[in-house]
């Protein structure tokens, strides 16, 4: 039976449980709260939304979906979300899971899995290193489903779309999702950066509903002129516009750097390929703990267990997401292994600063930047007793080798700043 509020009859039609009470009064000070903020100009409400961390109310349709589909199985079904490189994506309605499902057997899946397994670990035991900051979160691999695998198939089969079946069974991949940007946030996003015209519109297309902004800090837009076809979908948030908002960009470059030092020298991967998106997850909804007067008010063996908590969809944190380890190669923690490095770098450097640009703002950035790699390097290095001295000398050889890399490319092809 759920507790009720001492002195109140369960016969009254004021009798609301303590969970709902908490809940009912945190969301009434969450709506003045919110009110009071939508007087804000957009630009800087944007800002204020895509803060780390920030955790931002919604009743859209997908947290009602997500909430009612978590405890109805006929509702668990699986939504098609995009065609990735080595499987096609679908969310898991009620679950903060997606599938991805393999285009064929070539193994690329299984090197997806088992890199990002190896990531998550290695980022999970080294999180306490980086304190006071913090490394981007990575969506956990929870398990890999084999197509002879009877029982799933003949309890999930069905789940997938009708235009998405197969005549084949292709091997599965079940990890935790980033889930979209809420509603307020795209709203927001819309009303600054979308045209003139046609924003209602946006803010209703279903088309819309399924954004992660990838944050590009290595580019800046050419035009500030608004797209001829807007969506968000994948929205690319530039640094230009990250700097029209007012986003705190030093702290996301230390997540990145901190997110590139663990690859290089913890999990010794080059992170060729890998994405830095900003994206959501549920907070956690905890029953309130109990005074001794109250608990002497319930009935006898009244659930009262402190752990007791559910994914709360209506109330999501934004977070700097890192993704995709399919393209991740292993790299030795030599000089070799610092080549493969850069070319990794330079190849995915719409995402990280990048050194010799013309904007004294850029050049600022990178220095940050590259500050952050080389400290999270050190302290990577200092509690693993195989560190050699000589690789020690790695991390800055590391950017060194990137700054000549990148110093050549611009002499041989200058680009705009």
């Amino acid at each position: 039976m759920a507790s009720r509020l001492p002195g109140i009859s369960e016969d009254s039609e004021f009798s609301v449980t303590l969970s709902e009470a908490a809940e009912r009064a945190e969301r009434v000070h969450e709506e003045l709260e919110e009110a009071l903020r939508w007087d804000e100009n957009p630009v800087t409400r944007l800002g204020r939304q895509l803060s780390h961390r920030s955790v931002i109310s919604t009743a859209s349709s997908f947290a009602q979906q997500q909430e009612e589909a978590a405890y109805q199985v006929d509702l668990q079904i699986f939504q098609f979300l995009d065609c990735g490189f080595c499987g096609d994506v679908f969310a898991y309605t009620g679950k903060n899971q997606v599938i991805k499902r393999a285009i064929n057997n070539d193994g690329q899946l299984w090197h997806d899995y088992l890199t990002g397994l190896d990531v998550h670990t290695k980022f999970s035991i080294s999180q306490d290193l980086f304190t006071p900051f913090e490394s981007p979160r990575i969506p956990k691999p929870q398990c890999c489903i084999n197509p002879k695998n009877e029982r799933w198939w003949r309890e999930n089969g069905a789940k997938f779309p009708e235009d998405r079946q197969t005549e084949e069974r292709m091997p599965v991949m079940i990890l935790e999702r980033i889930l979209p940007l809420t509603k307020p946030i795209r709203d927001t996003i819309i009303d600054v950066f979308h045209g003139p015209k046609g924003k209602e519109e946006a803010k209703a297309s279903p088309g819309n509903r399924n954004c992660i902004a990838r944050l590009l800090l290595g580019r800046r837009r050419r035009s500030d002129r608004p797209p001829a076809f807007f969506r968000l979908k994948n929205f690319s948030l530039h640094l230009d516009q990250a700097e029209k908002i007012g986003l705190d960009i030093d702290t996301y470059a230390v997540e990145m750097a901190i997110a590139l030092a663990v690859c290089h020298w913890k999990v010794h991967v080059d992170a060729n390929d890998v994405e830095f998106v900003l994206g959501s997850a549920p907070t956690k909804l905890n029953f309130p703990a109990l005074a001794t007067a109250q608990v002497a008010a319930l009935p006898p063996y009244t659930d009262t267990d402190p752990e007791t908590s559910y994914d709360n969809y209506k109330k999501r944190s934004t977070h700097l997401w890192m993704l995709d380890y399919d393209k991740c190669k292993k790299m030795a923690a030599d000089e070799e292994g610092v080549r493969q490095a850069v070319k990794a770098a330079e190849d995915n450097e719409v995402y990280y600063p990048k050194p010799h640009k013309k904007r004294e703002s850029d050049q600022k950035l990178w220095k940050h930047f590259k500050g952050s790699y080389l400290w999270a390097s050190s302290r990577i290095m200092q509690a693993d007793e195989a560190t050699t001295e000589e690789m020690k000398s790695l991390p800055i050889k590391f950017v060194e080798g990137w700054e000549i890399y990148r110093r050549e490319k611009l002499d041989a092809r200058p680009e705009d700043d």
